[in-house]
Formats: structure tokens, sequence, C-alpha cells
């Protein structure tokens, strides 16, 4: 199931599937049967990236940026 969070367009949609899905088959499979540091390094930066962003790579597909102060884009004001 997905939960979406941002409206994306026809390729925005494909393009956050098509790297979601090569993100979890790496990560799973990639990770057990691949010879290779790669999906380790990945698995890595991906937490790296969710630390530091709050959201998965793929997630940033599509999303319009936010600025903090300005209220008018989506952030909070404080």
């Amino acid at each position: 199931m997905t939960v979406e969070s941002t409206q994306r367009t026809l390729p925005q949609r494909l393009a956050f599937h098509a790297a979601r899905t090569a993100l979890l088959y790496t990560l799973t499979i990639g990770l057990c049967t691949w010879r290779s540091p790669w999906p380790f390094v990945l698995g890595l930066a991906t937490v790296v990236w969710w630390i530091v962003c709050k959201q998965m790579p793929y997630d940033a597909i599509g999303e319009k940026r936010r600025t903090a102060g300005n209220p008018t884009a989506g952030g909070q004001s404080s």
C-alpha cells in the first residue's frame, strides 16, 4: 500500500515507484546475493539520508521544496 504524501505527475510517480523498487530490491535481495559492497554502501547512505532529511530518498521525487520561514511555501513560521 502506498500513502501519497505529495501530488505527483505521472512521470514523477513512475520515477518514484521505480526508485523505491530498486532501493528495496537492492537492500533485500541484493544485500544477500550480490558479492559487492554496493548494497551495504547504499544502505548506509539511505540511513544517513533518513537521519538528515527525515524521509526516504525516493520521497523527494516530485516534492516541492519547503522553506522554513515562508508560510506560503508550506513551511512553519516561528
